[in-house]
């Protein structure tokens, strides 16, 4: 398992978030050179773990900035956490049955003690952004047209479904009536996109937020630091093991 790779800068080549390709969003994260982040997967998925990370790593930022204190850029060693904290039997399931993970249960497991998680719905976004900071974007269904390195989508998602993924909720926007998302995502070329509420919901996407505060990692989770991270393991998304839902025919993307 090759380690992750992190730097303060980001490569010229990976796309970036501006204003320019996407008006309307004030979103003090994304504006800030400090304090924004960027991960690329390095092959195949891994998304289930870079989404809750990041989720993890905005929400320290949200409370510390409403807060008025400091944070600093320790972020989850995804590398490491697999290797160090998956016991034989993940470990089995994970290198040799190519079995991905839930994104919503990853960021469980990462959180400080007896956090709430709360599922969301569209027209609560921007007011839970607000309060909550960046929500996770689970089980997000991918079809042919996403694989694109289009930054824009909107109404019905066309072509075949591909698998489940996992972004970050980064921002929400109103025009003519329409609200508008902006996604983080770890694609080199598609870091960031923007769905329309018809693209999102039909997609069939569940967003959740982080309803406590965050203050650090835990400190029995390795970290490193930087502003840009590249992961080489690779392993999708999956629904959730439990529960009463279940996964559809087909691969996980």
């Amino acid at each position: 398992m090759q380690p992750e790779t992190h730097s303060d800068n980001v490569p010229h080549d990976a796309h970036k978030y501006t204003n320019e390709e996407f008006p309307g969003y004030n979103i003090p994260l994304l504006d800030d050179d400090n304090v924004r982040v960027q991960r690329h997967q390095l092959s195949g998925g891994l998304c289930y773990m870079h989404a809750p990370a990041v989720v993890q790593y905005y929400n320290i930022w949200h409370y510390a900035l409403k807060s008025d204190t400091t944070a600093d850029h320790k972020m989850l060693d995804l590398a490491r956490v697999i290797r160090d904290t998956f016991s034989a039997e993940q470990l089995q399931h994970y290198v040799f049955d190519a079995v991905g993970g839930s994104s919503i249960e990853f960021l469980e497991s990462i959180l400080q003690a007896e956090s709430i998680i709360i599922a969301s719905h569209p027209t609560l976004y921007q007011e839970h952004l607000q309060q909550y900071g960046p929500g996770l974007v689970a089980q997000f269904e991918v079809h042919e047209d996403f694989l694109n390195d289009v930054h824009h989508h909107y109404g019905k998602p066309s072509g075949k479904y591909v698998g489940l993924h996992a972004m970050v909720l980064m921002g929400a926007r109103e025009s003519e009536g329409k609200r508008y998302f902006l996604l983080q995502n770890w694609w080199k070329h598609k870091q960031f996109v923007e769905v329309d509420e018809e693209y999102l919901e039909r997609s069939a996407a569940t967003v959740f937020f982080v309803k406590t505060p965050q203050t650090a990692i835990p400190h029995k989770l390795p970290v490193n630091s930087g502003h840009y991270f590249e992961t080489a393991v690779d392993k999708p998304e999956s629904y959730p093991r439990e529960g009463n839902i279940y996964p559809r025919e087909g691969n996980f993307f």
